[in-house]
């Protein structure tokens, strides 16, 4: 029987559940330290959410890596019916490569029209910044986007193809910056 709404604080609660029989899911994991062994773990349960139309990870400051990223991205994309994604992810240590590996799969996931991305003070480059852009650009029905890449080294350049980028998104009907929210 498939249920709605479902909240974890614990990374074990979430491992030990039945992830599969909820449409939405929010996980609260800051401030946990799990790392990019944890995003693995977390990753490996979220694969089996079929039914999951709306997720909110919320894993801030949890010194998680280009490679823990990239591996919780690889469950999205297994997730044929997530149309929200709302994944908090500041104060942690992912670079550029950790932005490509995760805008590569969300370029891939067709049924996402609303995300929230929060990678306020990780250490992203300008090359992070234009793979921002480029899953936006080609993600047709991405209808709200709100985006929080504050302190991070994207520099003028990032900044600069970020908005030459986000110009020609014109499918999206909402697109916000937030400041960081702790």
């Amino acid at each position: 029987m498939i249920q709605e709404k479902i909240q974890f604080n614990k990374l074990q609660d979430v491992l030990k559940s039945f992830l599969s029989l909820h449409t939405e899911i929010e996980i609260n994991l800051k401030f946990k330290e799990i790392g990019d062994l944890g995003t693995q773990s977390l990753s490996s349960a979220l694969i089996n959410c079929t039914n999951l139309q709306k997720l909110t990870l919320d894993l801030r400051v949890n010194k998680i890596k280009d490679a823990g990223v990239q591996k919780l991205a690889s469950a999205f994309i297994q997730c044929a019916n997530l149309s929200s994604l709302f994944l908090y992810l500041s104060s942690n240590q992912i670079g550029s490569n950790g932005v490509l590996g995760l805008c590569s799969v969300l370029a891939g996931c067709k049924s996402i029209s609303n995300l929230e991305l929060d990678l306020y003070s990780n250490q992203i480059c300008a090359n992070g910044a234009t793979s921002l852009c480029s899953v936006l650009l080609n993600k047709t029905n991405m209808i709200n986007v709100i985006l929080n890449i504050n302190s991070n080294k994207i520099q003028s350049k990032g900044a600069s193809n970020l908005c030459s980028g986000l110009a020609e998104c014109t499918k999206l009907s909402n697109l916000k910056t937030l400041k960081p929210i702790f």
